[in-house]
């Protein structure tokens, strides 16, 4: 009987817990969402992937009271295929991990300059994005966030930005140019590894460190200068740099 019964509570407890792990708190035209706080919901995902494109209002009125929308949730829009623009509204100022990833259509994305932190793999696998715009407020390039967004040309990265984590433009292989701001203090593991398409960059004076093999498989770079501030250079750095 104590077997039993040690049984059913593991089997409700797992039962509870995949539950929660894919409720949703609301949904109003077509988008779903979290309550955080009294007067602050986040957008999640829900019973239908989104698809086309998706405008997210900066305030939503659920049972008479009005919400400020000021967070996309964990793998919010993952896995959405279908997806090929968002607009992201002022007051919005966190992507939490993965809030993308793999939304393999998604060609534009407005990201306001409310936003001060850009989750690990936010963009991760979004294969037709070709450019996007970052606001003054990011200070770090988490890890994998443009990982994989193998149409990605260009971007430009906001002075204040301190640290590009661990393979951040990992197999960006469309990626050509990309100007790194003076506040670029470390650019850390596999950060730019497989960017075949980067001929050439300009380390900003202020950078100290390059992690091992953070331009590793750059095969189209011809030239680079390493600034006299940089303390440490991985290993692998450069590997097969052709």
């Amino acid at each position: 009987m104590k077997q039993i019964n040690q049984f059913l509570i593991t089997t409700l407890f797992v039962l509870l817990s995949c539950t929660s792990a894919f409720a949703f708190d609301c949904e109003v035209d077509g988008i779903y969402y979290n309550r955080l706080s009294s007067d602050e919901f986040e957008v999640t995902h829900g019973d239908n992937k989104y698809i086309g494109d998706v405008v997210i209002p900066e305030t939503v009125t659920y049972r008479d009271k009005v919400f400020k929308v000021v967070q996309i949730g964990i793998q919010a829009f993952a896995g959405c295929t279908s997806l090929t623009s968002v607009s992201i509204p002022q007051g919005v100022t966190t992507f939490l991990k993965s809030s993308f990833d793999g939304c393999s259509n998604l060609s534009s994305v407005t990201i306001p300059q409310s936003v001060a932190n850009l989750g690990w793999g936010s963009f991760s696998g979004c294969s037709n994005l070709s450019s996007i715009s970052l606001p003054q407020s990011i200070t770090t390039i988490e890890a994998n966030v443009f990982s994989g967004c193998s149409s990605l040309i260009s971007i430009i990265l906001p002075e204040g930005i301190t640290s590009i984590k661990s393979r951040a433009f990992l197999g960006c292989s469309s990626l050509s140019s990309i100007d790194l701001p003076n506040s670029l203090i470390e650019i850390d593991t596999y950060a730019f590894n497989g960017c075949a398409n980067l001929t050439s960059i300009s380390l900003p004076q202020g950078l100290k460190i390059i992690s091992r093999h953070s331009f590793a498989g750059c095969s189209s770079l011809t030239s680079i200068i390493i600034p006299n501030q940089v303390s440490e250079i991985g290993e692998y750095a450069f590997r097969a740099c052709i």
